[in-house]
């Protein structure tokens, strides 16, 4: 069985709402909701026959984390989270060019990361995270192939890693 690795890429834009619990001085507890558009696209070509391509589209994925830190130095909390993620993916696979089979369907998967947040000013932060999505295994299909009688369904996986900068806004301070 043939799994090729596709690499892709693409920008993002999102926001985030969340609350926090200082549980002690350094540990810090939190939920976090985020939504995010995105263009992140990857295109695979079958590596033994050139005319065949899946394009895999995701326009925008959410999560709800939870999440765990530690502040080393003050106004800076390095943490760790984790939780459920959702994604719009689109699937197209083309033959020399003419769409053979286009769908689309929202995801269900989950999410681990880690990140640094620093409060620069009283209610303002920014942060720096990195982040891991998985989605699974999805069959999709069957369609049929250009000249052939049965049916082929394609079997896909989805993940991808994330790397995202942004400023927050405390309602009650740091």
């Amino acid at each position: 069985m043939r799994e090729p690795h596709t690499n892709g890429a693409g920008g993002v834009i999102g926001g985030q709402v969340g609350c926090d619990w200082q549980a002690t001085p350094n540990w810090v507890l939190g939920l976090q909701g985020t939504f995010t558009g995105a263009d992140l696209a990857s295109t695979n070509e079958d590596q033994f026959n050139k005319d065949w391509t899946l394009t895999s589209k995701n326009s925008w994925y959410a999560t709800l984390t939870g999440r765990i830190g530690y502040a080393m130095i003050p106004n800076v909390l390095l943490y760790g989270k984790g939780g459920g993620a959702w994604t719009n993916n689109k699937l197209e696979v083309e033959n020399s060019n003419v769409t053979i089979f286009n769908g689309q369907a929202t995801r269900t998967g989950w999410t681990v990361g880690t990140g640094v947040e620093w409060g620069f000013a009283p209610s303002w932060s920014a942060f720096a995270e990195a982040n891991f999505f998985d989605f699974g295994t999805t069959t999709s299909g069957p369609f049929l192939p250009l000249n052939d009688t049965f049916p082929v369904p394609f079997t896909t996986k989805q993940q991808f890693e994330t790397f995202t900068v942004g400023v927050n806004y405390r309602f009650r301070g740091f």
